[in-house]
């Protein structure tokens, strides 16, 4: 019997989430601010909204999850030009937890590039690409 997609996009899930829950805790973080450093530009600064759109979260959940974030020291928030808005940017700590992130990332990059032809990793990211224009 042929398996369905969902089911092994969960199984793929399960395996990447592996690693992540390792840095999630060692650094102390819940999965969503876990995923507020993943997609924080690292470099620049930005408003809490824009962080809170990449998240995929509403501004209010959002901006929970940031507040967290700074008060562990992952990240730096001052008011903008209005004071109800605030741009926020990665700490020290923060950066050095993005580069841990960055070099998982890498690691399993390395992994599919020296595990797949280039045809099959190109056939796959245009699989995985359809699949997420369709959901």
């Amino acid at each position: 019997m042929d398996k369905r997609i969902t089911d092994l996009i969960l199984q793929l899930s399960r395996r990447c989430r592996a690693n992540e829950e390792k840095i999630m805790e060692s650094a102390g973080l819940s999965p969503a601010e876990y995923q507020g450093l993943s997609v924080i530009d690292p470099v620049k600064e930005m408003p809490c909204r824009d962080l809170s759109a990449l998240m995929g979260l509403s501004p209010s959940r959002g901006s929970r999850v940031i507040r967290k974030l700074a008060e562990k020291g992952f990240l730096t928030a001052r008011e903008g030009q209005d004071r109800r808005y605030l741009i926020v940017a990665l700490a020290d700590k923060g950066k050095k937890t993005r580069m841990l992130i960055e070099q998982l990332k890498d690691e399993c990059e390395k992994k599919l590039g020296t595990r797949l032809t280039e045809a099959g990793r190109e056939n796959i990211e245009g699989s995985l690409l359809e699949l997420l224009a369709v959901i």
